[in-house]
């Protein structure tokens, strides 16, 4: 039952960076983790380093990013691309970190 699965689910909308910073010490590690920021953030690999640093990502989780396709950011050598795909202007990295 799909509901069910909701009961084992956290969703958290917020701001990611003021988020990571108000809970500098996450008690849970998420199997999965979606970052959707604005197309044009610049402060994506401080993000990740966030992430990385504050060890919330389970060891063989997930991490999906959406950037613009013609981004010209290159994502930290730390996250590891398992797949990356181009949708319409879209670009999705799936991974998790070495």
């Amino acid at each position: 039952n799909a509901f069910k699965s909701l009961e084992s689910c956290e969703i958290i909308e917020q701001n990611c960076f003021s988020f990571l910073d108000k809970n500098l010490k996450l008690n849970i590690k998420f199997e999965l983790i979606f970052i959707d920021p604005p197309y044009k953030e610049k402060k994506i690999n401080i993000l990740l380093e966030k992430i990385k640093d504050q060890k919330i990502l389970k060891n063989n989780g997930i991490l999906i990013i959406h950037r613009h396709k013609k981004d010209s950011i290159k994502i930290t050598e730390k996250f590891r691309v398992l797949d990356e795909r181009d949708y319409g202007i879209s670009k999705i990295f799936i991974g998790n970190f070495y």
